[in-house]
Order: C-alpha cells, then sequence, then structure tokens
C-alpha cells in the first residue's frame, strides 16, 4: 500500500492527502504499527482533509489532536472535509 495521507494522532477524526486526490481513490495512511485506508467519496485537494471517523453534527472536528472547529452536518468516512461542512473555531474568537 503506498502511503498518500498523513494521520498523526488517535484522537483525530480526519486525516490529510499528500497527494491529490479523486473520487472512488484509496486514502492511505499509517495507523499505529499498521497501516489502514479509506475510500474517497469525493475529490479531495492536496493538503486538504477526509473523514476517518464518523462525525456527527456538532462534534468536534480533530485534526493533529486538536479541534478543527464544529462539524456542520453529519461527515461520513471518506467525506471531504473543509468549510462546506465545518465551522472553524477560528470565526467565533473576538
Amino acid at each position: 500500500m503506498k502511503i498518500n495521507s498523513l494521520y498523526i494522532n488517535p484522537s483525530d477524526n480526519v486525516a490529510m492527502v499528500t497527494i491529490e486526490l479523486a473520487a472512488g481513490q484509496k486514502a492511505c495512511f499509517r495507523d499505529g504499527d499498521g497501516e489502514a485506508s479509506v475510500t474517497l467519496k469525493g475529490d479531495v485537494p492536496i493538503y486538504h482533509k477526509f473523514c476517518i471517523k464518523d462525525i456527527a453534527k456538532g462534534e468536534h472536528v480533530i485534526k493533529y489532536g486538536e479541534s478543527l472547529g464544529i462539524a456542520l452536518s453529519d461527515i461520513s468516512v471518506g467525506d471531504y472535509v473543509h468549510t462546506h461542512n465545518l465551522q472553524s473555531e477560528r470565526e467565533n474568537i473576538d
């Protein structure tokens, strides 16, 4: 399996592609001592995120062990994660 994605922290529910991937392709990443893969449901531009664990609407989206924001809708494994389904927490800082 050729690694083409980055997954850092066990609490992460998203990972990042290191090359542009299209819908139907597998995003492959290291998971502990092993490897895992997810079939993408949409195109994911290079360095963007995709879901690796189902995220319910209102739950935190976690990358590198930190919350990036709140899911605006239910997000399923393989979904592209970006501003259409994620509200950044930075937007709520005064």
